[in-house]
């Protein structure tokens, strides 16, 4: 049985007290990310995004208007709340938080099984398939050995790229069919509430990220 759904608020307000700090994961993979915590008067909030080839930061600046979609744990004023979407009615850019629940705050997640995600996924696959190809090619080349070794690869990770694209092929099937989990209804709740369309859409609108 799915617990009970998170509950949202959708705030306006200027930020207040803006602080950018950097930092990383600790457990697994050493992912980098950036904090961005502000208030709107009494309340607090946290922004985070991830850093590194291929990611986005987000444009904020001290006095900027935004919009937010977030969660308080205890549902308190003065508890630092988890923003998962930030609109800067600035600049219109709208800004989604998929990559912190990679790594942090599993029990509040929100999926990062979108098709955007298998874009990604399959590029990283293909071209470290290919890297690794080329290098047994050209090892075998000039050591005269046999061409066992990156027919091998290359079969591998064909199976890998493969099994990637089933299981979200699957997934997203599900997902159509309303057989959905807590993470992707959450994300759909979020996606709703700005108006993005759905989460399982292959671009997103313009002027808008995953962070």
């Amino acid at each position: 049985m799915d617990a009970k759904p998170l509950e949202l608020m959708q705030l306006q307000g200027v930020l207040e007290g803006l602080e950018v700090m950097k930092t990383e994961t600790s457990a697994g993979q050493r992912l980098g990310f950036n904090a961005y915590r502000f208030s709107f008067g009494e309340r607090s909030l946290v922004f985070y995004s991830l850093r590194g080839i291929g990611s986005t930061a987000p444009f904020l600046a001290a006095g900027d208007r935004v919009e937010v979609i977030a969660h308080w744990y205890g549902n308190m004023p003065r508890e630092e709340g988890l923003v998962y979407a930030l609109r800067n009615l600035e600049d219109g850019r709208v800004y989604l938080a998929h990559g912190i629940f990679r790594i942090r705050f599993s029990d509040r997640a929100m999926t990062t099984f979108t098709a955007r995600w298998l874009r990604d996924m399959v590029q990283v696959l293909g071209m470290l398939a290919l890297t690794t190809t080329l290098l047994l090619g050209v090892i075998s080349l000039f050591v005269g050995a046999d061409w066992s070794p990156m027919l091998i690869c290359a079969g591998v990770c064909a199976i890998g790229i493969a099994m990637v694209v089933l299981s979200y092929a699957i997934g997203r099937a599900l997902w159509r069919l309303g057989w959905t989990t807590q993470r992707q209804r959450l994300a759909q709740r979020v996606y709703a509430a700005f108006g993005l369309g759905s989460p399982l859409a292959s671009r997103l609108p313009a002027r808008v990220y995953e962070v």
